[in-house]
């Protein structure tokens, strides 16, 4: 019988050049993924982001502008 598993794996920080660490964050639930692929079953494998800050801040900028010229009719 197939079993759906959902694995939430970790994400390391990026504000470091790669090292071991990087590898312990994201080694056990690939891993793992790859276990239950290899017996048949349906994996959802999702990996956290480190999308904040600066494109964050970049993309409120263009958000006011496509508001300010919704609002002006442009």
């Amino acid at each position: 019988m197939k079993r759906n598993v959902f694995i939430g794996g970790a994400w390391f920080y990026a504000n470091y050049s790669l090292r071991v660490g990087h590898l312990a964050a994201l080694l056990p639930g690939d891993v793992i993924a790859r276990y239950y692929i290899t017996n048949g079953d349906n994996v959802i494998y999702v990996s956290g982001t480190d999308c904040h800050g600066t494109p964050i801040t970049a993309l409120e900028g263009d958000v006011k502008a496509i508001g300010r010229d919704l609002l002006l009719g442009v």
